[in-house]
């Protein structure tokens, strides 16, 4: 019922400073569009090491590889599958949703770092995406789905080293 997509945006990647940036590489374009084609499951969940929807802090993001970000944006929307995104590599966590009228749901990037480090003196950055506060401190992303219904429902949660949620987002697709 589920597909766990894992992409790998290091191994193909240009420089971002490259006249055509390249994230993901030919091979693994070609890859992803025959297993979103192929796919039964109800669900997919794309799991990146950068964040896909968030697009204007400095740091390493989708959005520096524009013609691959709005590549795969456009591949989530064709696929007409619901979708969740899954981050990290920020030392942070937030939610970022995008709401656009190429999907049939919120696409919803939760981003969670920081296990056994974090970003403790994080100044603030700007994300039109957010919902919510971002939050320091150890912690971890928990994706939980209910498939009591006739669609998936989702619950994305951010979750600190006590057990205390920090932050939520629910779709019912």
């Amino acid at each position: 019922r589920t597909k766990v997509i894992l992409l790998d945006n290091r191994y193909f990647a240009t420089s971002r400073k490259a006249d055509a940036p390249d994230l993901l590489g030919e091979t693994q374009r070609t890859w992803l569009q025959q297993t979103l084609l192929t796919s039964s499951a109800d669900l997919h969940i794309f799991v990146s090491g950068t964040q896909i929807i968030s697009s204007e802090h400095k740091y390493e993001k989708w959005a520096d590889y524009p013609a691959d970000r709005e590549w795969l944006l456009q591949q989530i929307a064709e696929s007409d599958k619901p979708t969740i995104l899954i981050s990290g590599d920020r030392h942070i966590h937030e939610i970022s949703v995008l709401k656009d009228d190429a999907f049939d749901f919120p696409l919803v990037d939760i981003t969670s770092s920081g296990l056994t480090h974090t970003w403790d003196s994080f100044p603030g950055e700007p994300n039109q995406y957010r919902y919510g506060e971002v939050t320091t401190g150890l912690g971890f992303g928990l994706v939980k789905i209910d498939w009591n219904g006739a669609a998936p429902k989702v619950d994305l949660q951010i979750i600190d080293q006590t057990a205390e949620v920090n932050n939520s987002y629910s779709i019912q697709f």
